[in-house]
């Protein structure tokens, strides 16, 4: 399974962050973040360092991203939250 729309979705929702803050985080732009978002097609895609742009810039927020086994589809999908302390 790919990276996927859903996955840039929820990492922003877990980290409270807007589209242009990630796009502002990772160099990229606003509109790439927008259609990345929009479909897997999109993700599935898109340049693999734009992507790792994306992965990069949540993960060191502390957001780790799951995957289903294969041949699930979608279902298992998701992300983990490990709050970063900014101490």
């Amino acid at each position: 399974m790919l990276f996927s729309s859903i996955h840039i979705r929820l990492g922003r929702a877990a980290l409270n962050m807007k589209q242009k803050e990630l796009a502002e985080v990772t160099g990229l732009s606003y509109r790439t973040i927008q259609t990345l978002e929009s479909s897997d097609y999109a993700t599935e895609n898109a340049n693999m360092a734009t992507i790792r742009k994306i992965k990069d810039a949540m993960e060191k927020k502390g957001i780790k991203f799951l995957f289903p086994k294969e041949g699930e589809g979608n279902s298992g999908i998701g992300i983990r939250f490990y709050p970063i302390n900014k101490d």
